[in-house]
């Protein structure tokens, strides 16, 4: 549709994919919690499903309404089918697939802090930190796409790296490596707004330590 065609045209695909790469930065620093790879699938369903969600409401305008919805459900549909699949009928979503959902978003953080560590990568354990950057990427591309501030829509996944840091903090390369790779990827929102670097320095910086 040529209209549509105009619209997807007009979407800033590196502010979105810098609110939406910032916040699975963020989530992969959970890395010394649960290991890399067991963080690293669920957070890329998230965002990727996100920013395919944008981009479908970019095309569709008269969807964009319900983007934050959309976000929402396709996030929660790839979690169950990445890190709960035992619990599902043949792919479906089952009773159990929901309950371990709530269980993973109102309890993970406990179990979590309460086992040994690296802690095991359980669907109860694990999923607050997916589900953690999907809260992030909803909120980010909302603050991003509809009131149009770059800069405030990376505090959301900006939480989400200071969650995994009371976790574990990271020293030394890592923590090096992890505020290069986190500043290099916020940039990308942050394109047309120099005085937006100073923020993204200073968080960098922090992660540093």
């Amino acid at each position: 549709h040529p209209r549509g065609t105009r619209v997807a045209a007009g979407l800033d695909r590196a502010a979105v994919a810098g609110v939406l790469g910032s916040g699975a930065v963020a989530g992969l620093l959970f890395t010394p919690v649960f290991g890399f790879a067991a963080v690293l699938v669920p957070v890329l369903v998230v965002v990727v499903l996100a920013y395919v969600c944008a981009e479908l409401c970019a095309r569709w305008p008269k969807t964009a309404p319900y983007r934050p919805i959309l976000v929402l459900a396709a996030g929660l549909l790839g979690l169950i089918e990445a890190v709960a699949f035992p619990t599902t009928l043949a792919g479906l979503p089952t009773g159990d697939s929901l309950a371990v959902l709530v269980r993973g978003a109102t309890e993970g953080w406990l179990l979590t802090l309460q086992s040994t560590w690296p802690a095991r990568p359980v669907p109860e354990q694990l999923l607050f930190v997916p589900l953690a950057v999907l809260l992030a990427s909803v909120v980010g591309l909302e603050v991003l796409l509809r009131l149009r501030k770059p800069l405030l829509a990376l505090l959301p996944g900006v939480l989400v790296a200071a969650l995994s840091q009371a976790y574990q903090p990271l020293f030394g390369p890592a923590a090096i490596g992890a505020a290069l790779l986190y500043a290099g990827v916020a940039a990308l929102s942050l394109s047309s707004r120099p005085r937006g670097w100073l923020v993204v320095s200073t968080v960098a910086g922090l992660l540093a330590g």
